[in-house]
């Protein structure tokens, strides 16, 4: 698996649209943050939500025409480095990625 499929399958594991919607966390408020003081101020499942949803707008959404190189890609890389060995909870687990994640997130 290359690094942006490792990245997208470890985001996609986890149910951000569940989450958002029983919580009402706001993932655009949290990147915002990010990109002011370079540090995530998050718990564990906030993270996951805000990977989540930043791989969705860099890939499918509003900020998919952002540099490679640019401050968004930067976040979501650094995400990753936080988010890649969290557990996801059962409910919120979005089980094909999930899966993929726990199989192929050692090679």
């Amino acid at each position: 698996m290359d690094k942006n499929n490792k990245i997208n399958v470890c985001a996609l594991r986890f149910d951000g649209y569940k989450y958002q919607k029983q919580t009402g966390f706001n993932p655009q408020e949290a990147t915002t943050q990010y990109l002011a003081t370079r540090k995530w101020d998050l718990e564990p499942l906030e993270k996951l939500a805000t990977f989540f949803f930043l791989q969705r707008s860099l890939n499918k959404f509003d900020l998919q025409y952002e540099p490679r190189d640019g401050q968004y890609w930067q976040a979501l890389e650094s995400l990753f480095d936080e988010c890649k060995d969290l557990e996801i909870p059962e409910e919120y687990r979005q089980n094909t990625y999930y899966e993929a994640w726990k199989k192929n997130s050692k090679s």
